[in-house]
């Protein structure tokens, strides 16, 4: 299990900052509970509605099974991004599978910036 350091993240566009994870020499890339993951796709959601092209905004989705005998959720974390399509809709989304620590990667490719990194 590779060694991570907590930290807060922001992205233009999102309001608030977030809990995530982060490697030692990694420039801050991102990973994020579940918990955190929710949360950031609350924002993404909302944002979306917001914007006079819906379609324009990417947007993180938490779609979840009902609980199992043990307690535990399980969760499917999809990624929209309707720019990126090239052969239809189903291109515009993406699964996000979570790392070996639980950890999931979201917006690989967006801008965020650490409030603290402390490393």
């Amino acid at each position: 299990m590779q060694h991570l350091t907590s930290t807060r993240v922001t992205l233009p566009g999102l309001e608030g900052s977030y809990e995530a994870y982060v490697a030692p020499g990694r420039d801050c890339s991102p990973l994020f509970t579940l918990d955190t993951t929710r949360k950031i796709a609350a924002e993404t959601q909302k944002v979306a509605a917001a914007s006079r092209d819906p379609r324009s905004a990417e947007t993180i989705h938490v779609l979840e099974a009902a609980p199992a005998a043990a307690g535990q959720r399980a969760a499917i974390v999809v990624h929209v991004d309707w720019c990126a399509q090239t052969d239809g809709d189903a291109d515009a989304a993406r699964i996000v599978t979570p790392n070996g620590n639980g950890l999931y990667p979201l917006g690989t490719d967006w801008q965020w910036a650490p409030v603290a990194c402390r490393q």
